[in-house]
């Protein structure tokens, strides 16, 4: 044997050793490098092999999942060209057979690896093989191959090498197939499974479902794909359509619609797949059956420079894209004709695919590292390229108004891969970020589109975030910051929680706005940066997208662990240690009177009601504070006082610690307390906006009133107008239930007389028996009294206090005996003797205010002894005070007192019989002489020595002048009628010459409580009487007509129709006409009825005037009395009395009871 023929005889058999050898190491390292990638590569090896052997159009595959027998097969098969021996060879010898230049169609292979055909075995290591051989020139020929890798020696591998090798070399034998036709599945790769390949066949089957979409849409040379899995019950086709059946379905002409591929950018296609029930049950080729349950997806594509860029959209049947879809989590992003395995978590938004990657020899991504080699060079350029043509995509998106562009930002955080470098492909893709985010991809809250930075990369939106955890409480935060007026651009609620996942510079969480919250301070800051409610929920769209852009908040808000700077409250310092040492600034006082003090409530009286905007922030403020409270840690230091969220009375936002609550104190004394200037309001909470969850302490009445009375008892009569408003306050309070209820009813009726409108209203607030008003009762007297005796005193003369207390003199010397009263028992001696001021005090009874130390109590002296005094010059009206009351510091002079004083002078003048008396004091002698004959036992007991020497009062002449008087007056009474000289008097001045006499007269010298009793009964009578004859009238069939307060008409029953009317005369001024009541028949007086009416008397008295008396007698039978008897707890009667011809006493003729409130008027 020659030499060349051992050479050729050992290169077959070490050719056969090395191929078996590397079958036998690829199975080895196949079986232990498995990694969740493996088992979902074969199915794209199988594609990928039947996409290389496509015979100018596009293949198609079926793959079959179905029963065995007891087990599984799996058949993969497809349309493509038959093999030649070369690939047929590489096959079996487990050698790549593809070509590396250019193919048919200028298309690259995709593979290059002989290793790739290998990761099919894990489905099975026996493969069956059924195809055709065709090579050029021979004959075409079935076949049919058993590829066995289930040898675990390399002699078992040899064997089974051989065997399919030998089947090979003897298709000399088989005939020719003559039935060969191009479009049928003539290729069948069939795996028969073991438990763990049918593990493996449905993984490979899920990743086909994730990503067979992108693959048609690429146009990889594939036409379709049908799947039929028996284990899921499924049989589906997928397929890419085409435009020309888009144009038949279409809704509108392509010319019409820009978004069809001849309207849309160069370079730029929508590509349409779809998935639908197969509709066939044949093996041999799938049906397309499109109107069956289909399935669309729209990608909206760029392609050139080699790259290939889509974006999954949601479009309509115009091609119209409406949102962008992301490609899900389990799509690869990079393809290389065919998904690369491994790349769904690569860091780009959308699906790139280029055949001119340099990828992994697993095929599970690219090399993308930082070292200078032409394969990463490469790939960065082609992704380069796609970061372009991303952004070419998002251009067209944002103009055509597409939604949920946030997808075109979804990138991925950079894994951990061996060919990835984190770092290095991070710092590449920040570039790409930065611009897309400078594009108007966010849609805001009010439907605009906008960009998420600034030019300088500053963030120009807020995206409210609460953690991924808490996706219900983020969009409460979202509500809360959509009130805002100040704030950056919103997200779409929709979209919030992507946004929130998106942009980490633009969130703004809770605690960066109970921060900044901290650092206002104020609610009124607050309310000036919340939208007004009712133009919140119409925001115009067109508004400006700058408008909306505020600084308030920065673009990467800092979030800082320290406490804010506002929270400056001490939580160890206690209230009464707040009390500033400073008094507040003046404030005017208001001539108005304050509003009712009542109890607390939600909106204090006497401070005025929240505007629209505070209540409003009010309501934002509170809505934050339950929302923060469901964040424990962050609520945590709420109730620890490290966040000022709590709102106090003044408007101020202070921390849990520093602050207290006041719910039993009453509002009255709040208020006081507030304007003496305790700081109630900084450290007590709006009970609004009170949280009874956290451990607050509240304020006691003690305590407050402690303060009160601290604050004036330091600052005493300030001059500012707010201490001496605030005393008045202090004053206004009483507790109706403590036992010195009454004496604060009267300080309140002194002070209120005296203030008028500057004092408030009283309020009832129970203090439980706590001393409160122990400075302020005496401050309040202190401020009359000083007002009173000051130099800008109010007057010096009783006429001139009358007018300032708008009151009578007599109610203002009832004034003056009170606050003398109450100075005594608030202030004792001190204060009645009060000697700030050196003017009057009190008055005098000749009305002069004077010192109290001056002033002696009036014992009861009687008036014609102090008139007389004052003639004789000795002065007892102005030594005696000019009111009553009961005031031990103050002396009294008793009546003996003084008329010893008067008699003492007196005595001196009549024991100079020498001294002639001038007619004055001749006169005022007289006057007393009287007063001691009209009081004989008074002036007997106070004038002992002067009473029995009386008469030397007067001369003789006098006395005998004053008795012939006495006779004449008697007389002239007894003429007249006149039972007092009163009457006398006004019969002498109206004169009876036949006028009429005013009535009055008969209340002349009464007493103004009893005239005016009388005065009452009068009128109460003549209603009464007037009723009882309009009843009388209708008793005897008359209607009545007609009534008001002055007249009753009626109309008789019977014949004439007379008209009558019943009236009283003149009552509107007490003016009668000799009688009261008139009955008027067709317009003329008729009859005449005066009315007499007593209460508790009898009916005896029935005179009448003279005029009374003429006009009875000038109509006998037509003038009558009417008398009554009145009295408000029995019953009323009235008698009716007619005069005759004789002047003689009237008769009676009608008699009635009724009850006293019964007639009209009463």
């Amino acid at each position: 044997m020659s030499y060349s023929k051992l050479f050729e005889q050992n290169r077959v058999r070490i050719h056969r050793k090395a191929v078996s050898t590397k079958i036998l190491d690829s199975i080895h390292r196949l079986m232990m490098e498995v990694n969740e990638n493996s088992p979902r590569r074969w199915v794209w090896e199988l594609i990928q092999n039947a996409g290389d052997a496509a015979q100018g159009e596009e293949v198609e595959i079926f793959i079959y999942l179905k029963r065995d027998g007891e087990g599984w097969r799996l058949e993969f098969s497809h349309s493509g060209r038959p093999f030649n021996v070369l690939t047929l060879t590489s096959l079996v010898n487990q050698v790549s057979g593809k070509e590396r230049g250019p193919r048919e169609e200028e298309r690259e292979s995709t593979g290059r690896f002989g290793t790739g055909f290998m990761t099919t075995h894990l489905l099975s290591r026996k493969v069956e093989v059924r195809s055709v051989i065709q090579e050029e020139g021979e004959g075409c020929k079935r076949f049919r191959i058993l590829l066995d890798r289930s040898g675990t020696t390399l002699r078992e591998i040899e064997e089974g090498l051989d065997l399919a090798l030998g089947e090979l070399e003897s298709l000399d034998l088989v005939p020719d197939c003559r039935d060969l036709r191009e479009g049928e599945l003539n290729t069948v790769f069939s795996y028969l499974l073991d438990k763990r390949g049918v593990e493996t066949a449905l993984a490979g089957i899920r990743d086909l479902k994730e990503n067979v979409h992108y693959m048609l849409a690429f146009g990889v040379g594939v036409r379709g794909i049908r799947l039929r899995d028996e284990w899921n019950g499924e049989d589906v086709c997928y397929r890419r359509i085409g435009m020309e059946e888009m144009r038949r379905e279409a809704e509108c002409q392509p010319s019409e619609a820009e978004f069809w591929p001849g309207r849309l950018s160069s370079g730029m296609y929508m590509a349409v797949t779809e998935c639908c029930e197969s509709g066939g049950e044949g093996e041999d080729r799938p049906m397309w059956n499109p109107g069956k349950t289909a399935q669309r997806r729209y990608y909206l594509t760029a392609s050139g420079a080699g790259v290939q860029t889509a974006v999954r959209v949601q479009a309509d049947r115009n091609l119209r894209p409406v949102r962008v879809m992301g490609p899900g989590s389990g799509c690869a992003r990079l393809f290389c004709c065919f998904p690369l395995i491994g790349t769904e978590a690569f860091p780009f938004p959308a699906v790139v695919n280029s055949t001119a990657f340099e990828p992994t020899e697993p095929r599970d991504g690219i090399y993308l590292t930082a070292r200078d080699i032409p394969e990463v060079r490469q790939n960065e350029r082609l992704l380069g390229e796609a970061g372009r043509q991303l952004e070419q995509l998002a251009d067209c998106l944002a103009g055509w108004g597409t939604g949920e562009l946030f997808r075109l930002l979804q990138i991925p955080p950079v894994p951990e891969r061996v060919w990835l470098s984190g770092p290095w492909i991070a710092g590449k893709l920040n570039g790409l970020r930065f611009r897309l985010c400078r594009k108007p991809l966010f849609t805001d809250a009010e439907g605009r589109l906008i960009p998420v930075l600034g030019p300088m990369g500053e963030a120009a939106v807020c995206v409210p975030a609460f953690g991924p955890d808490y996706p219900e409480l983020t969009k409460e935060l979202w509500e809360l910051l959509r009130r805002r007026n100040d704030q950056k651009p919103l997200p779409d609620k929709e979209e919030l929680h992507y946004w929130e996942e998106l942009l980490p510079e633009c969130r703004v969480n809770a605690e960066q706005i109970l921060k900044q919250l901290c650092s206002w301070g104020k609610l009124d800051i607050l309310a000036a940066r919340l939208r007004q409610e009712e133009a919140a929920a119409a925001v115009s769209p067109a508004r400006p997208v700058d408008a909306a852009v505020s600084s308030a908040l920065p673009a990467v808000p800092a979030v800082s662990s320290a406490p804010p700077a506002a929270a400056a409250v001490s939580s160890a310092r206690p209230v009464a240690a707040a009390v500033s040492s400073a008094p507040p600034a003046a404030a005017a006082v208001s001539s108005t009177r304050p509003a009712n003090l009542t109890a607390s409530s939600a909106h204090p009286a006497g401070s005025p009601t929240p505007s629209p905007r505070l209540a409003q922030a009010k309501r934002w403020l509170k809505a934050f504070r339950d929302l923060i409270k469901q964040e424990p840690a962050l609520y945590r230091g709420v109730a620890a006082g490290e966040y000022n969220i709590f709102l106090n009375r003044e408007g101020g936002l202070i921390g849990a610690a520093a602050a207290r609550r006041a719910g039993a104190i009453p509002q009255g004394l709040f208020q006081a307390a507030v304007k003496v200037g305790v700081p109630l309001e900084k450290t007590v909470l709006d009970p609004e906006l009170d949280d009874p969850d956290l451990l607050i302490r509240d304020l006691s009445v003690a305590e407050v009133a402690e303060l009160v009375n601290d604050r004036l008892y330091y600052y005493g009569m300030g001059e500012q107008s707010t201490y001496r408003q605030a005393i008045l306050t202090v004053a206004a309070l009483r507790d109706e239930s403590a036992e010195s209820a009454g004496q604060r009813r009267e300080l309140y009726q002194v002070c209120q007389a005296f203030f008028g409108d500057s004092m408030p209203e009283a309020v009832d607030i129970p203090v439980q028996g706590v001393r409160l008003w122990w400075k302020s009762d005496e401050f309040a007297l202190r401020m009359i009294l000083d007002t009173l005796s000051g130099e800008n005193r109010v007057g010096r003369e009783l006429p001139e206090i009358a007018a300032r207390l708008n009151r009578t003199e007599e109610e203002t010397l009832a004034w003056f005996s009170r606050l003398a009263e109450l100075a005594w028992r608030v202030g004792g001696d001190s204060l009645v003797h009060y000697r700030k001021r050196r003017g009057g005090v009190f008055p005098n009874q000749k009305g002069m205010l004077c010192r109290p130390w001056n002033l002696w109590l009036d014992g009861g002296v009687d008036e014609t002894v102090k008139e007389v005094a004052g003639d004789l010059g000795l002065d007892l009206k102005g030594s005696l005070a000019g009111f009553k009351c009961r005031v031990p510091v103050m002396p009294v002079m008793e009546k003996e007192a003084a008329a010893r004083q008067l008699e003492d002078r007196i005595m001196e003048d009549l024991e100079s019989p020498s001294r002639e008396r001038e007619e004055g004091r001749r006169q005022s002698l007289h006057r007393l002489f009287e007063w001691m004959q009209g009081n004989p036992a008074e002036a007997a007991a106070q004038f002992k020595r002067l009473y029995p020497k009386r008469f030397l009062l007067c001369d003789q002449g006098y006395l005998e002048s004053r008795d012939r008087k006495a006779a004449r007056l008697d007389r002239l009474l007894e003429l007249a009628g006149a039972a007092r000289l009163e009457q006398l008097e006004f019969l002498l001045q109206a004169g009876d010459g036949g006028t009429d006499v005013d009535p009055e007269w008969e209340f002349a010298g009464l007493p103004d409580t009893e005239a005016r009793e009388r005065r009452e009964a009068g009128e109460w009578g003549e209603r009464f009487v007037r009723d009882y004859l309009v009843r009388r009238f209708q008793d005897k069939g008359a209607r009545l007509v007609e009534q008001d307060g002055q007249s009753s008409v009626l109309i008789p029953d019977g014949p004439g129709e007379e008209r009558l009317e019943v009236r009283l005369m003149d009552t509107a001024h007490h003016k009668q006409s000799g009688f009261d009541i008139g009955i008027l028949k067709n317009g003329e007086l008729w009859e005449y009825y005066e009315v007499k009416s007593t209460r508790g008397g009898s009916f005896s008295n029935m005179n009448l005037s003279r005029s009374q008396a003429a006009r009875a007698f000038a109509n006998p039978g037509r003038y009558h009395l009417a008398a009554v008897f009145y009295a408000k707890t029995e019953q009323a009667y009235v008698k009716i009395f007619c005069w005759g011809e004789e002047p003689q006493a009237g008769m009676e003729t009608d008699f009635e009871t009724r009850a006293p409130f019964m007639a009209s008027g009463s």
